[in-house]
């Protein structure tokens, strides 16, 4: 489903990321070590979007192309036992 992928979730300049694997068993799925937590460019964070660049599209490419794809980024583990 689409809550098992890991992507970059996007609002203006602010990137966050949704890391389902992090919180496997609360879904019954089998919890693997985590991934390491990707950087989303924390510069953006705490910035009201007033000052600056506003195209976002070319300054968060990187993060539209992995969202893009996102297909790629499923988290795919077996059901919980027991």
């Amino acid at each position: 489903g689409q809550w098992c992928t890991r992507v970059p979730l996007i609002c203006f300049g602010t990137v966050e990321w949704h890391l389902p694997d992090r919180c496997l068993r609360q879904f019954g799925r089998e919890q693997c070590i985590p991934l390491e937590v990707p950087d989303s460019q924390r510069a953006f964070h705490g910035r009201d979007g007033r000052q600056g660049t506003r195209d976002w599209p070319t300054k968060l490419k990187e993060f539209i192309a992995i969202w893009e794809n996102r297909q790629l980024q499923d988290i795919v583990t077996p059901n919980q036992v027991g």
